[in-house]
């Protein structure tokens, strides 16, 4: 004997079948739905994308109070030394400007706080630094350099 439930179909035609065709998204392929320029968003190069997660780090970042390292000119001058040799560590194994940064100063100890641009686009209450590649780093004003690094877990 047969068990499957049976279907209700005069609840599926007044009910499930309005607000299907009432729906504004309807069964198209992914390359044929475009959006408001015209692409296709499945289409996204990896360049456009990567375009796009500057744009929104750079949004977040200023929600932040943070400065990219690609412009020095944005950090308040007693931070420029720093923000310097931030970038000159980053220099020598990573690209400086996909870091925002802001520099605080505690207890004779002058920080840089770098933040990856991935890390600013993840979603808020993430534990962490999802990306791994941020980190704080002591700038000693004495040599001019940077003493020590701790990575963000």
């Amino acid at each position: 004997m047969d068990e499957r439930p049976k279907v209700r179909w005069p609840y599926v035609t007044a009910v499930c079948l309005p607000l299907l065709l009432a729906c504004p998204v309807t069964a198209q392929s992914p390359s044929s739905a475009l959006d408001q320029s015209g692409k296709s968003p499945v289409s996204a190069s990896a360049s456009e994308q990567e375009a796009a997660a500057y744009s929104d780090a750079a949004v977040r970042a200023g929600q932040l109070g943070l400065m990219s390292l690609a412009s020095i000119e944005s950090f308040p001058a007693e931070d420029r030394d720093a923000a310097r040799a931030a970038i000159t560590y980053l220099g020598k194994s990573e690209v400086p400007s996909d870091y925002y940064a802001v520099v605080e100063s505690s207890n004779g100890q002058i920080e840089v706080q770098l933040w990856y641009f991935k890390a600013l686009n993840d979603a808020p209450g993430v534990r962490g630094d999802p990306s791994g590649r941020c980190r704080t780093l002591t700038y000693d004003a004495a040599s001019k350099s940077i003493v020590r690094a701790v990575w963000w877990r």
